[in-house]
């Protein structure tokens, strides 16, 4: 409020009934209490009319702007707690929206791992089907080499049989013709009688040979005959074992020694001489040949031997090879079989060509290895050594080997004509 008389501004303050109020600035009194009422004095006695309204209008420009003021701090305020309501809601709203993130990343997460789950299973379930296709195959593998093993060792008993049959055969016959020629040596003893002096001094000979010497020489023919015939049923009767050993070749050779004019021979008679898979072969190729057997039929010779090759560009190989001669003049080269070496690396693929028109059998050495015939193709396992090489069941354009263990492996492919 503000002196009517002065101007001077002050605030109410309840006062006692009956006592006034006083301005500070000029004296003049601004209200009374009378019976618990204020009241204001409005009596100006030093002032004129002008004076008054001027106070007046001025005291109502600065009402209005106390009352302005007063509108725009409760703008502020209602501005201030709308901005506030405003920063409320645009947290709840963030709030709810990285909420709504987090939700949906959990989701994603637990749908990414459903499905890692689901193609680690579908991995597995492949893996178990690889593992048994290949157990699958390698029984087959195993079912049929020991199959093709058992043929072979049935065609070979066949094979000693037949020829065992055949010198029991010729001893027999062997044995026949001595009796025969005895009993015609004996008729012409008894055409041709000696004297009477030549019977005396001869009889004694005579009577050790018909009582002792004959029947002992009958026994031991016929007990030679039975054991052409029947060796086996004469060793178990006397408990005697024998044992044969396994050869590669099916004919009866006759074993040599080796000759170094001989294979001096052979080597300048193979050179320029074609050889299966190597080709047209240089003396200089020929890096070593062992003779292992011959055989002779009227006038040829055929001799068995292995030859070691080696090119300039570092490809070696073992042949086994026929040498068929007719007068000392070499008629025809044939390959029994050719064995070419090859390295299966550790964590990697080797690959290569084999030899066509040939089985083949597969020698790791007794190191375990990879083999495939392709390179998506469903892989074997193979363990095998010099004795019982693995034969392939088909013929693949290119072969994958790669080794099984820490180490790489050698591995000996070998090659055989088909028939």
């Amino acid at each position: 409020m503000f002196c009517k008389n002065c101007g001077f501004q002050y605030e109410i303050v309840p006062i006692e009934e009956g006592k006034n109020k006083f301005c500070k600035n000029c004296g003049n009194i601004l209200y009374k209490n009378i019976n618990g009422d204020l009241v204001f004095n409005t009596g100006i006695p030093e002032k004129d009319v002008n004076q008054i309204e001027k106070d007046q209008l001025e005291k109502q420009k600065i009402e209005n702007e106390i009352r302005e003021l007063k509108e725009l701090k409760e703008q502020e305020r209602i501005i201030k707690e709308r901005q506030q309501q405003l920063l409320r809601d645009q947290e709840e709203r963030e709030r709810k929206k990285r909420l709504e993130q987090e939700r949906l990343e959990r989701k994603q997460l637990e749908k990414e791992r459903a499905e890692r789950e689901r193609i680690e299973k579908l991995m597995r379930e492949q893996e178990e089907k690889e593992r048994e296709l290949r157990e699958r195959i390698e029984r087959e593998v195993r079912g049929t080499l020991q199959k093709e093993q058992q043929e072979k060792e049935r065609q070979r008993r066949e094979l000693e049989q037949r020829e065992k049959d055949r010198q029991q055969q010729l001893q027999l016959e062997r044995l026949e013709s001595e009796a025969q020629k005895a009993k015609e040596d004996s008729l012409l003893a008894e055409q041709h009688l000696p004297e009477p002096h030549e019977i005396r001094q001869k009889s004694g000979f005579q009577k050790f040979m018909l009582y002792f010497a004959l029947p002992i020489i009958i026994i031991s023919s016929v007990c030679i005959l039975i054991y052409f015939l029947y060796p086996e049923k004469v060793l178990a009767l006397f408990n005697v074992h024998t044992s044969i050993e396994l050869t590669d070749s099916t004919n009866i050779n006759t074993t040599i020694k080796n000759d170094n004019q001989l294979t001096e021979q052979f080597k300048t008679d193979l050179a320029d001489k074609e050889i299966l898979s190597w080709g047209k072969v240089n003396a200089y190729e020929i890096i070593s040949l062992e003779i292992l057997n011959k055989s002779d039929s009227a006038q040829n010779t055929t001799y068995t031997v292995i030859a070691n090759l080696g090119d300039n560009n570092g490809t070696k190989a073992v042949a086994e090879l026929s040498l068929k001669y007719n007068n000392l003049l070499l008629e025809r080269i044939n390959t029994n079989k050719i064995t070419y070496a090859n390295t299966a690396p550790v964590n990697a693929w080797f690959s290569f060509h084999p030899v066509q028109h040939c089985d083949i059998f597969v020698n790791t050495n007794n190191s375990p290895i990879r083999l495939k015939g392709c390179a998506n193709c469903t892989m074997v396992i193979m363990n095998s050594g010099k004795n019982n090489p693995e034969k392939l069941l088909n013929h693949p354009a290119t072969i994958f080997i790669t080794s099984d263990a820490k180490s790489e492996a050698i591995v000996d492919f070998i090659y055989v004509p088909e028939k």
